[in-house]
This record gives structure tokens, sequence and C-alpha cells, in this order.
């Protein structure tokens, strides 16, 4: 049975019949893409790891990239639109009307009426009455003044108010409620449905290209054990202008593109090294110290620390000791660093080297190789006192007994 796919393996594309095609928009029409065969896997970036146990200079890949052409075509949705109207409905509503009642209404009436009570009135009365009385000298006499209450009778009259109820005929004016059936309307959401034309774009799979790709490293880049660099190898342009980006994150080297030929459906990148750092990368600011450490009389160690020893990058040091009053020195030695070693230690055995007088260290560094831009040399010239050792004392439980000697004069 013809199903209308075919295969050729010599243009990596599937070739679809016309009633395949037909069959696939037939189906894919309802849900607004094409119902298509899944695409092959595209492969236009590819990452591989070079290392010093490939025993070749050279990585091959195949990149491959998808072809698609684009078809616009109509769409008719379907969708709910939403729209009010005014539906009638019965209430019943209450109203009010103003009525004239009349009734006999219980009216108060009040006047002030004249009461009149008699009541006695006391007054005081007085006289003057002449009393005399016999003395051995004689007869004397004085006026005394001799008072009396009386009652008078008298009429007293007052006012009061009296009220008495008043049937009188008042009518007013009151509200009298009533119900009544009534229409109102009411706003409702409805919806109807209407068709909505819209155009889609459907991405159609054609065929697949690929080009085999070919990165060629210099003869001396050359990896060692232990060291692994990441190349990234991504397809660009089109089918009939294909080209290649090669990036090379590496711990050692750095690499530019020297040319990039095609041949048939094979693209060959030569690469070539450029430096990987520049002198101001590389130069004093690299180094930590040195520093002198006096472990005993006679007996010492100069210490630093080179962040600037990087791979494929010849270091040499020379180092000098002079005395700091006499200028006389009394060390010196040449030497290589080896890679990856960052710490330096360098022992000293010479009878002058004590911790009482201060020493001029001087560090001399020169760096070349095909991973600096230009050689670096510097010097780097220190005053130091002969320090004493500290590591020893370090954990307090193994020092048993401390002691300081000496004098005190001229003590601060």
């Amino acid at each position: 049975m013809n199903l209308g796919l075919s295969w050729s393996k010599s243009t990596f594309q599937f070739r679809v019949v016309p009633w395949v095609a037909a069959l696939g928009l037939l189906f894919g029409a309802a849900q607004g893409t094409v119902a298509q065969a899944a695409d092959p896997v595209e492969r236009d970036e590819v990452a591989v790891d070079r290392n010093a146990s490939d025993g070749s200079q050279d990585i091959t890949a195949p990149l491959t990239k998808n072809v698609y052409r684009y078809v616009e075509r109509q769409v008719v949705d379907y969708v709910q639109v939403p729209y009010t109207v005014q539906v009638p409905y019965q209430d019943v509503e209450t109203y009010y009307t103003y009525e004239t009642r009349c009734d006999w209404v219980n009216r108060p009436v009040c006047q002030n009426e004249r009461r009149c009570v008699w009541e006695n009135r006391p007054r005081q009365v007085c006289r003057v009455v002449r009393q005399c009385r016999a003395t051995p000298s004689g007869r004397v006499c004085r006026d005394v003044r001799e008072c009396s209450t009386v009652y008078d009778r008298v009429e007293r009259c007052d006012y009061y108010p009296v009220c008495r109820d008043q049937r009188d005929w008042v009518c007013r004016q009151v509200s009298v409620p009533h119900t009544r059936v009534v229409t109102r309307y009411r706003t409702e959401t409805r919806y109807r449905t209407e068709e909505r034309v819209r155009t889609v774009t459907d991405k159609i799979f054609e065929r697949q290209w690929g080009v085999s790709a070919r990165i060629e490293f210099p003869a001396e880049s050359n990896l060692r054990a232990g060291e692994t660099e990441s190349v990234v190898i991504s397809l660009k342009g089109e089918e009939s202008a294909p080209r290649l980006d090669v990036q090379v994150n590496s711990p050692v080297f750095s690499y530019a593109e020297l040319s990039q030929r095609r041949s048939g459906t094979e693209i060959s990148v030569t690469l070539r090294l450029v430096p990987k750092y520049s002198p101001e990368q590389l130069d004093a600011r690299t180094i930590a110290g040195p520093e002198l450490v006096v472990a005993s009389p006679g007996e010492g160690e100069i210490r630093f620390t080179d962040r600037g020893n990087v791979a494929r990058a010849e270091t040499q040091y020379q180092l000098e000791v002079y005395r700091g009053v006499s200028g006389e020195r009394i060390f010196v030695k040449n030497w290589t660093a080896d890679f990856p070693s960052v710490e330096q230690r360098v022992l000293i055995s010479n009878p002058a080297l004590n911790r009482e007088d201060d020493f001029r260290v001087v560090l001399e560094v020169r760096r070349e190789g095909s991973v600096i831009s230009a050689p670096v040399s510097f010097r780097k010239d220190k005053l130091e006192a002969g320090k004493i050792d500290s590591a020893p004392y370090a954990n307090p439980n193994s020092v048993r007994e401390f002691r300081i000697q000496g004098q005190n004069e001229g003590a601060v």
C-alpha cells in the first residue's frame, strides 16, 4: 500500500504526495494548524570536547538545518458575542393618596377664675404707760412702752386656672396607602454566535539540508594530559551560502579564524593561535610577596605567590638577598617555574641570616611564550626584617613554655 511518503537518503528530505497534504489540511483546519508528520531533528549547533587523548588536530561533525515554507490561509472561528435586552415583568407597587378625614375631638379650654378666702392678719398695738414707785428719796416715775397683738379679719383673693374639655368637629388630610400592578423592565445579557475570519500562517516542512563541518587546529595547539577545550560549532546562513561559526573555550590557548572554505557539502575552518594574555595581565600585580621568614639563625625561607604562572608561558625567576646595612649580597638563585605551581618557596642557608638585621629581597621575573602578546619583565625590590615563622606556634597546645628575655632600656 502506497501511503504517499518516500525517503531519499541522498537529499535528507521527506517527499509528501499531494493527497496526503490535502488530508492533513482537512484534519488540521478545525484546530487552525496543519497536521503533518514530525519534522526531522535540526542539528545546527554542536558542542565537542577536545583533549589530549583525541590524537588528531581536527574535529569533524555533521550539521543540519530544516527548510520551511509559510502558507497563509483563512480560518473561520465561531465566537459568542454578548448583547443586552430589556425584558418586561409584572410587579406590585405601593402608592399613597391624600384624603380628608373628620372626627370629634376633645379640646381642653382653660380660663382664670377668682377665688377669695377670709383670714386673720396679726398686727402689733403699742401704748406708753407711766409707772411710779416710792423710794426713800421720794417717788420716782418713768414711761414704759407696752405692746399687744391684735388680729384683723381680711379677705384674700387669688386667680387660678380652670380647664375643661370642649368637644369639636375636626377635619384633616391623611396619607392612605394603596397597591397596584405595574410593568417594569430588567436588563439581561444574552449571547449570539457570530463568525470571525482570521488569517493564520502555517509553517510547513519542505526539506533538510546539511554540511559536514571540519575544524582544523594549528600544530602548535597540542593539548597535554588533563587539558580539555570545549568547541561549539554553529551552522549559519542559507543553503546557497552556508558558513560556520566556531567558538573555542580553552584554558590554555586563544584562537581566531584563519580561513573558511567550502567543497561540496563540506566546510573546513582553519584556526590560528592568537595571544591569550596581554603584558598587563601578567605584570607585577600577579606577584604577592616576596616575604623573608627566618626559622633560626642562618636558616630561612623566601615565600611568594605568582598568579601569572600560566600554561604555555615560560616564567623565569632570579632571587637575590642583600644585607640592609652593608648591601652585601648573601644569596642568589635562578630557576624556571613549574606549571601550575602558584606558591614558590626558596630555602636560604647563610650564617649572615638572622632576625635582628634588615634584608633587601630583589625578585626579577621574565615571562615569554606564544600565549603572551609580548615578553613581560619586571622587578620587585622589598626591604624585609627577619620574621619568625609563626606556623609552629599556630596551635597553642604545642607551646609548653614561652619566655621573653632582655632589658627594658629605651622601652616606650
